[in-house]
């Protein structure tokens, strides 16, 4: 939602945290219903699901990027593949952020601990 939120700033469209958590909503709905569908052990089911998914969750994307920023249709293919590379980029590099930033939040209870008499 962060993200979104400032790409349509940058887009200079000001359309708030609560209707980017709506887009957000509305964008990973066919990944959701996937995710449910795949506690079915069923493992040629769950491949062929996320090969449907995938690109119905893109065109689903491109049409809300449409409507939330306001984009013209022509560029909103263009906002959306910068959508999907900016949140793999996020995807990729999270994974070595988390313990850093954990690190950094104990680091800081632990000295703020020690100013507690």
């Amino acid at each position: 939602s962060l993200i979104i939120s400032g790409v349509g700033a940058l887009s200079g469209h000001k359309g708030g945290i609560d209707r980017a958590v709506r887009f957000v909503g509305y964008s990973v709905t066919p990944l959701l219903v996937i995710g449910i569908i795949s506690c079915i052990p069923v493992l040629w089911l769950t491949t062929v699901l996320d090969v449907i998914a995938m690109p119905w969750a893109f065109i689903i994307m491109g049409s809300g990027v449409y409507y939330y920023l306001r984009e013209k249709p022509e560029r909103s293919a263009i906002v959306t593949s910068l959508l999907c590379g900016l949140l793999l980029i996020l995807w990729t590099v999270l994974p070595l952020l988390i313990p850093q930033i954990l690190s950094g939040i104990f680091r800081a209870a632990h000295i703020a601990a020690s100013f507690i008499p």
